[in-house]
């Protein structure tokens, strides 16, 4: 039988793991973005940043 706060704990665990892949997923896209110089590493970019809440339009 598990403990309240154990349980409590491994729900917070996971969700933290989880935020840290999804910022190391985002900073892999947005490295890929600004190494690639073409127009669709820019519009990849954008998405990313849109991801995130960004709205404001910026230039690689």
């Amino acid at each position: 039988m598990m403990l309240a706060r154990v349980a409590d704990s491994l729900y917070w665990i996971g969700r933290y793991i989880e935020r840290a892949e999804h910022l190391a997923r985002l900073s892999d896209v947005m490295l890929n973005a600004t190494l690639d110089q073409s127009d669709s590493g820019a519009e990849a970019a954008q998405i990313a940043l849109a991801a995130v809440g960004d709205s404001a339009t910026r230039s690689l």
